[in-house]
């Protein structure tokens, strides 16, 4: 149901995954500084990704959030400098602090989105 603090920390060797069916948490800092992460598909029924669950995943260019997902980590995106899209699920309730920090590449429709729906200290740090 998940996947622990740290599990993939600085996996470099990573360069997709697929989450299964089931999961529920992503832990705090599971893939931080997979520098080759450049896709991950997530299961629906995912509810929480952790904080830096995806920090400094330099690589990564997209993301679909599945529905269900209720809450991002502060700081979950930071650093993800090649993130253009993110589609985002209706239900998203909590996005913390910095989560999208120095997603510098996100396109202006999402980054307008993300903005209008949880304000500007998701991308301040």
């Amino acid at each position: 149901e998940a996947i622990r603090n740290g599990a993939f920390i600085w996996c470099n060797s990573l360069t997709s995954i697929t989450l299964p069916e089931g999961l529920k948490t992503i832990g705090s800092e599971a893939f931080w500084g997979c520098d080759s992460l450049t896709s991950i598909t997530l299961p629906e029924g995912l509810k929480t990704i952790g904080n830096k669950a995806f920090n400094n995943c330099k690589s990564l260019t997209s993301i679909t959030l599945p529905e269900g997902l209720e809450t991002i980590g502060s700081e979950a995106f930071r650093g993800c400098e090649s993130l253009t899209t993110i589609t985002l699920p209706e239900g998203l309730e909590t996005v913390g602090k910095s989560a999208f920090y120095g997603c510098t590449n996100l396109d202006d429709s999402t980054r307008e989105e993300l903005r209008g729906r949880f304000g500007d200290r998701i991308f301040e740090w």
